[in-house]
């Protein structure tokens, strides 16, 4: 019988010799690889560097901690009852003290690892994160306020955006501007609605949020709305005026401004007062002017005569009420009725503003009497050639259907300061004067004066 090779633990020789060099090549890598490396100066340097670079850095980190978290402590100590969310700054003013604290005991550990100081920063830091844990529920109650007013504050901005878009005032929003010394120079739009942008004759909104007022309408300095809105930011007090407006570039001639301070600028609602104006002048008008001929009532001419008493006193001047009343206008009312009476009265009116300067007034008072007022006289020989001035100016027959009408007045003339100091005393002594010429006591007008005529 053939037996098996016997097979045995002992490799062959050649094996055996390569086995052997590679158990000594083994042992001389291990003893290579355990043996210490010589110092690299290089690598030490770096390493030595990066650590003073971390040591800064912790420093920096610890001191920042330091400060901020003071400030926000004084802060909450200070305003805590004026704050909208005390407790969530004063927790977080602890949070960070004791970071600051953990960073300074990371130095101690570095600089000097067996100082006192690590084991009481310690403990400070454990006793603040115990008042943080106590804080917790306060500032999770102020942290869910918080985001309920965050949702209040859109439902608000909302509503006043509606608000705005919807109103018939031009609604707009500023912010200050102010130098480096902290003086407010101009304001800067932060919004309008679309009905400034209208009233401005502003065509596109992102052009002017973000806009400068004052090089955007410049008349506003020069017409006192800067100073106006600064004003309201220096004092908070809200401010409404009314204003006469002169830019063509605003689509009013009268505005009323509504302004109240908002943080660092101001909210302005601007009422556009154009129409409303117009109706109280166009009614102001027909109150003080007569209808008929459109010469001014009895209600301005006190006034007037006031004003040119006060420019005689001033200028050392006279001045002159002349009271005329038309002799024939009864008979000619009656004859041809009364719109032939209308015609006489109007064009006696007509006459009467040609033949008298710009800056004297004439008045209806009523019926067929009209009065004159005299201004600006050197002296009184200017008033008797005002007067055949009036006579010679109704000398032509006013012309009435087919018919020629005749007029004939009889004028009676009071001088200041000789016949009187006060609307009243003038105007009696030129009634007077008025009917002693319809008595033929005058030739062609009775002149009174102090000295007498």
């Amino acid at each position: 019988m053939i037996s098996s090779p016997v097979f045995t633990s002992r490799p062959p020789g050649k094996w055996r010799t390569l086995c052997a060099s590679g158990a000594l090549y083994l042992v001389s890598a291990i003893r290579t690889m355990s043996a210490q490396a010589p110092p690299q100066p290089k690598t030490s340097t770096l390493a030595a560097g990066l650590l003073q670079i971390n040591l800064a850095s912790n420093a920096l980190i610890s001191v920042s901690f330091l400060a901020l978290s003071v400030i926000m402590l004084v802060l909450w100590k200070r305003s805590g009852k004026n704050l909208p969310h005390p407790w969530v700054v004063g927790t977080f003013g602890l949070f960070v003290l004791a970071c600051a604290l953990s960073q300074a005991m990371q130095l101690l550990i570095v600089l000097h690892p067996l100082s006192w100081m690590i084991g009481t920063i310690e403990i400070l830091t454990t006793a603040l994160a115990l008042c943080i844990i106590l804080l917790l529920p306060r500032m999770v109650r102020d942290f869910i306020e918080l985001f309920r007013s965050a949702g209040h504050s859109q439902q608000n901005e909302a509503r006043f955006l509606a608000t705005a878009e919807s109103s018939m005032d031009a609604v707009f929003l500023l912010d200050a501007v102010r130098d480096p010394a902290g003086e407010i120079e101009d304001f800067r739009f932060t919004y309008l609605n679309q009905r400034a942008q209208q009233l401005f004759n502003i065509p596109n909104n992102d052009v002017v949020v973000g806009a400068k007022l004052c090089e955007l309408l410049p008349s506003y300095r020069s017409e006192g709305f800067f100073d106006q809105y600064k004003q309201v930011v220096l004092t908070g007090k809200p401010s409404t005026s009314e204003f006469s407006i002169k830019d063509a570039q605003i689509n009013a001639t009268w505005l009323r401004y509504s302004i109240v301070k908002l943080a660092d600028g101001i909210a302005v609602a601007a009422s556009d007062l154009t129409s409303q104006k117009e109706a109280e002048n166009k009614i102001r008008h027909m109150a003080q002017h007569d209808p008929l001929t459109g010469l001014p009532n009895r209600t301005l001419l006190d006034d007037r005569i006031q004003q040119a008493i006060e420019r005689a006193i001033r200028y050392r001047q006279n001045a002159a009420v002349l009271l005329l009343d038309l002799d024939t206008f009864k008979s000619i009312n009656d004859t041809y009725g009364h719109a032939a009476g209308d015609e006489v009265l109007k064009t006696v009116a007509a006459r009467l503003r040609s033949a008298v300067r710009a800056t004297d007034s004439v008045f209806r008072l009523g019926g067929d009497e009209f009065v004159i007022v005299l201004g600006d006289l050197a002296t009184k020989g200017p008033i008797v050639d005002f007067t055949r001035k009036i006579f010679v100016s109704l000398l032509p027959p006013i012309p009435w259907e087919d018919q020629a009408l005749n007029i004939s007045a009889s004028i009676g003339v009071a001088n200041y300061p000789g016949d009187g100091a006060t609307p009243e005393a003038l105007l009696v002594q030129a009634d007077i004067a008025m009917y002693r010429m319809k008595r033929g006591r005058a030739s062609t007008a009775d002149l009174r004066s102090s000295q007498g005529a």
